[in-house]
């Protein structure tokens, strides 16, 4: 598989993402999903949740959720009728939405991929927005 310049900028920006969650400061949520519990890690700035199986200290990510985060973009959405944006991406990076709820009966709308990996969709719609910037050349 070849990859081109872009690819690699991209998936050097995802590690450079990730560094912080690989890390031992990483916290974690816990959501329900049809009786059961995931747990997610997430960066102390709250930028990224992703599901704790996507977690692998000092290894390059491997999950589905973390790979396919490279290619989510917010060009051509179409938000009439309120749409969620990450949900919409989700859909687009070959990701099926699902909604998680915690312990407060907070429910939190997540991309889970064929791997069993998941990641909010807010943290979709966060690192498409980076990507459609770096893109842009800003």
């Amino acid at each position: 598989m070849q990859m081109s310049g872009r690819n690699l900028i991209l998936i050097s920006s995802l590690v450079s993402i990730l560094i912080p969650v690989m890390g031992l400061a990483a916290l974690s949520e816990t959501y329900l999903f049809n009786k059961t519990q995931i747990t997610f890690a997430a960066e102390q700035d709250g930028k990224l949740l992703v599901s704790q199986n996507c977690v692998q200290k000092d290894k390059q990510p491997k999950c589905e959720a973390l790979l396919k985060l490279a290619r989510a973009s917010t060009s051509g959405l179409s938000l009439e009728g309120g749409a969620n944006p990450g949900a919409l991406i989700c859909s687009r990076i070959g990701g099926k939405v699902v909604i998680g709820q915690d312990a407060k009966a907070n429910e939190r709308a997540f991309c889970r991929f064929p791997d069993s990996s998941m990641i909010a969709a807010d943290s979709i719609l966060t690192q498409a927005i980076q990507n459609d910037l770096k893109d842009a050349g800003k």
